[in-house]
């Protein structure tokens, strides 16, 4: 059984100690709780672990994570805010000369509709993402799936960032329209819609077909209009599938297909999106 350590706030431990429980490949589990983003214990003994688990935004997350890395242990987070990009670069030449294995969640990966997809196709000629968000605070969380799901499907990086917030829905509520253009000149959409309301879909093109996912019923709809549903999972399902193939990661000593590099790549998109936001949003 894997022996871990969850670092994050009351709410988040409590969370992940119950999905835990429900693992079957972790046995004992230790906390250390976070109360407004600052650490209540230090100089944590990392010796006795086999895998750690950040499951909260953190505050001096750079020194945890350098601490974990050096320690060669098993690591498995949610997204950072915090972590800058010089912060960023500085972690990821780190963990490559660690070589321990680091496991970012991005739960919407885990659906159904697009596990066995993401396997099985490779490249892609067009992608767009489009999320119904309730607001601002949002926003980067539904571009971090976005941006994950893009890192999977496609080995270019990102050229060229343009982001539109004129246009409206029909009834008057802001759609931030981002377009990404890759060094092999694909185009790639995220349209994110600020009505509260719950539109969840991904088109991807590619050489062998149209795929079209609709998260919201569940459902892959190919080319020539056949519909392939998925069961309904909550995002506690999807996380617990994360987990347990984090666990299979260490128990087959292998690499996650979404890297510590795809993590940074993401999170310099993301940086990129922002700073424009903030001069027209």
């Amino acid at each position: 059984m894997i022996q871990s350590l969850l670092l994050g706030n009351k709410l988040a431990i409590e969370r992940y100690s119950n999905l835990l429980s429900k693992s079957k490949y972790f046995g004992q589990v230790q906390t250390l709780t976070i109360e407004e983003k600052e650490v209540v214990a230090e100089n944590m003994d990392l010796n006795t672990f086999d895998a750690i688990f950040i499951v909260s935004p953190i505050a001096r997350a750079f020194s945890y994570f350098d601490e974990i890395f050096k320690a060669q242990k098993n690591l498995y987070f949610v997204d950072q805010p915090e972590l800058n990009g010089q912060e960023l670069i500085q972690l990821e030449k780190i963990q490559s000369e660690s070589g321990n294995l680091v496991f970012i969640e991005k739960f919407e990966l885990e659906h159904p509709l697009v596990d066995e997809f993401l396997t099985t196709t490779g490249g892609h000629l067009l992608f767009r993402y489009t999320k119904s968000i309730s607001g601002k605070r949002n926003i980067r969380q539904a571009l971090f799936s976005a941006l994950s799901f893009l890192s999977v499907l496609s080995p270019m990086q990102v050229k060229k960032v343009d982001v539109n917030t004129i246009d409206t829905t029909n009834d008057e509520k802001p759609i931030i329209k981002i377009r990404l253009k890759m060094f092999d000149s694909s185009l790639c959409y995220i349209f994110l819609k600020l009505d509260n309301k719950t539109e969840h879909s991904m088109l991807i093109e590619t050489k062998i077909g149209n795929f079209s996912f609709n998260f919201t019923d569940n459902y892959l709809e190919n080319i020539h209009g056949k519909k392939f549903l998925s069961s309904a999972l909550t995002n506690d399902e999807l996380v617990l599938k994360s987990i347990d193939s984090f666990a299979l990661n260490i128990i087959m000593n292998k690499k996650p297909q979404f890297s510590f590099r795809n993590y940074v790549l993401v999170v310099s998109n993301i940086m990129r999106i922002e700073a424009i936001l903030q001069n027209s949003f």
